[in-house]
């Protein structure tokens, strides 16, 4: 149920704020800490890429929001070996 709550304002904030927003990189975030917590790794690597690419874009490389991502992306990569 929380899953279909998240896509419906991943929607909204897309329609609102445009899909390259911190918004829409938080709400991607919050997605994949949903799938870190289910246990799906690959769900969340692609969240979390996702929200890192923004998070890039619309903070910079070196923002600590888009560092500690980088690193929770680092760490699901070791773990999966991709």
């Amino acid at each position: 149920m929380i899953l279909r709550y998240y896509n419906k304002a991943l929607k909204i904030q897309k329609d609102k704020f445009g899909d390259n927003s911190k918004e829409v990189a938080d709400t991607y975030n919050n997605l994949g800490v949903l799938y870190q917590a289910k246990g799906s790794h690959d769900k969340t690597l692609d969240y979390y890429r996702k929200a890192h690419t923004i998070y890039e874009f619309v903070l910079g490389s070196n923002h600590p929001q888009t560092k500690e991502l980088e690193q929770a992306i680092s760490q699901l990569e070791n773990i999966l070996n991709k």
